[in-house]
């Protein structure tokens, strides 16, 4: 009597489709002597599937089996798995705003054998940020899968524009007091045209004196663009007193005389106010 209970399959039963032949077996080593194999049927597959193995156990003349001599087993092929991490992007550096729509994709050349690409979302901009584009693979193949699943994702980024200063100047550092409101601001420059001029300080004024106007530059889209340099600036100007010549002429008069003296007075400037002497006069000629 022999005991067929120990005898076992081979302990692969599952296979990765590769398009060759895949088999299991009863394993050798477990069958007891004198103990066959026969009608070894459902152990051999190309194709990913499930498959059912069974075998019959037979003794040499003069033993008999103990035990189930009909034995069988589960087995399958699994899809081919193909890996997609050798697939490029056409994306080497980052971009620079421009205001052109910006995009990249998948190098086509670079996929494997019964990969195809089915979408690719998140690759196209225009304004400065960072970006995910994802790709979505499929097979061509359904004895195929992708490897690690069918989508894979990659960064990109478009950065902002650089804005570089041209050399900022005021319209004025002095001005002469004529009784009106001054102003100072930046002249144009290059660049500019792409930068708000944000002022504080003393801007405006209209009396004599000494002043302090300081401008600051954001760019104007802030998304797109960075300022390179000094974003603020300050500048001293003055409104200067104004020199007024006078000139008196003086009518001598007697003691004792019923006339009036009379000083005389022009002015080298067109105004009608002038302080001399100590006295405010708001005329040509004033009596003494």
């Amino acid at each position: 009597k022999i005991n067929i209970n120990m005898v076992r399959w081979e302990s692969e039963v599952s296979f990765e489709y590769d398009g060759t032949t895949k088999t299991v077996n009863v394993l050798a080593s477990s069958l007891p002597a004198h103990v066959n194999v026969t009608n070894l049927l459902g152990n051999t597959a190309i194709e990913p599937g499930q498959y059912h193995a069974t075998a019959t156990l037979v003794a040499d003349q003069y033993y008999v089996l103990i035990g189930n001599s009909n034995i069988s087993i589960s087995w399958d092929i699994v899809p081919g798995k193909i890996n997609v991490n050798s697939v490029k992007w056409d994306y080497r550096q980052a971009f620079t705003y421009d205001g052109e729509e910006k995009s990249i994709n998948i190098l086509t050349n670079t996929l494997p054998a019964h990969v195809t690409v089915v979408s690719v979302t998140g690759n196209t901009a225009t304004n400065a940020g960072t970006y995910v584009a994802t790709v979505t693979y499929t097979t061509d193949d359904a004895r195929y899968v992708i490897d690690g699943g069918n989508t894979r994702t990659v960064q990109w980024t478009i950065y902002k524009a650089k804005i570089t200063l041209g050399t900022v100047t005021w319209n004025e550092a002095e001005f002469d007091y004529d009784g009106t409101e001054k102003t100072v601001q930046v002249n144009a420059f290059t660049g500019s045209e792409l930068v708000n001029a944000t002022y504080s300080g003393t801007t405006s004024a209209t009396n004599v004196g000494q002043y302090t106007a300081t401008v600051t530059f954001t760019p104007k889209d802030a998304v797109n663009y960075r300022l390179m340099g000094t974003a603020t600036m300050s500048h001293e100007w003055e409104i200067k007193a104004v020199e007024i010549t006078v000139n008196a002429d003086r009518t001598i008069v007697t003691k004792g005389s019923t006339a009036d003296g009379v000083l005389n007075f022009t002015s080298t400037e067109n105004s009608s106010l002038a302080t001399f002497c100590g006295f405010t006069l708001n005329h040509e000629s004033e009596k003494w």
